[in-house]
């Protein structure tokens, strides 16, 4: 049985990678899971300016792709 879990945890983690491979655009979640950073630390990244961020409503951070890599 937990083998199945763990299978299924793995198949939701490589088919949420392969849509960021179609993404030119992330969202904070998706950047975490691209960079391997932590939320908070992204957030401290932003408030400093060290990486480039995008804010189109005012509300949610974005983040291109290219300028992550």
């Amino acid at each position: 049985m937990e083998f199945n879990i763990e299978i299924k945890q793995q198949l939701a983690e490589i088919k949420a990678l392969t849509l960021l491979a179609a993404k030119e655009m992330l969202t904070m979640n998706d950047a975490v899971l691209y960079t391997g950073l932590g939320k908070s630390y992204l957030y401290v990244l932003t408030c400093k300016n060290k990486i480039p961020y995008y804010k189109p409503n005012g509300k949610n951070i974005y983040f291109k792709k290219s300028e992550l890599n």
